[in-house]
């Protein structure tokens, strides 16, 4: 089953609160247009049914089938996604005692970078076991950063503020931490009664 962000849910409730809207104010129009009574009303109501229609209604026609691509695409790998402004990160959520992982690839594309083998060999270098290749399905032979290690090398680029990139790993890192991380660690939390980096009550302290 897919996981979006919080952009992603607020922008579908609202196209399915102006469906169920527009249909509400067809029905109204049909009753006005049945009743002999009123029938000159509906006339007038029908503009502003096509008005809908073309406005409101086909742009939510059109939106869900971007939705179902971008399902159909960043499911490939074990079921799930989580998109960062159009990007997709892949989550190996954490269980209990094991923390999360990241694929670093996604990273890396949301930066802008394309690190080379000795880069990749630093990195493996300065977060020891938070960088590693993974060893299994679903992610054999692909590097992984764990949550901790993630979050940590985002923030070293927002120093760069004033550079695309330096905004980005700021919204990147409070996305990782609030949006992601944390939903994962707060069941792993009750799972097993200990507080983890990203459990909510380590997230929102000062």
């Amino acid at each position: 089953m897919s996981e979006e962000n919080a952009e992603d849910r607020a922008k579908r409730r609202r196209g399915h609160l102006s469906l169920v809207f527009f249909l509400a104010y067809s029905a109204l129009v049909v009753y006005l247009l049945m009743n002999p009574v009123t029938r000159i009303i509906g006339v007038f109501n029908v503009i502003v049914v096509g008005f809908m229609l073309s406005h409101y209604f086909l742009k939510f026609v059109m939106e869900h089938p971007q939705h179902w691509w971008r399902l159909l695409v960043y499911s490939g790998w074990h079921g799930k996604y989580r998109a960062f402004q159009g990007h997709r990160v892949r989550v190996i959520d954490g269980e209990r005692y094991t923390p999360s992982r990241v694929f670093a690839a996604d990273i890396f594309e949301i930066l802008g970078q394309k690190p080379s083998l000795t880069d990749l060999e630093l990195l493996q270098t300065r977060y020891a076991t938070g960088f590693e290749k993974g060893t299994e399905d679903p992610a054999e032979d692909e590097w992984l950063f764990t949550d901790e290690a993630c979050v940590g090398y985002v923030q070293r680029h927002m120093d760069e503020q004033r550079t695309q990139r330096g905004r980005d790993a700021m919204k990147l890192a409070t996305w990782l931490e609030r949006e992601v991380f944390m939903p994962i660690d707060n069941r792993r939390s009750a799972a097993t009664g200990k507080t983890y980096a990203f459990t909510k009550e380590m997230v929102h302290r000062p």
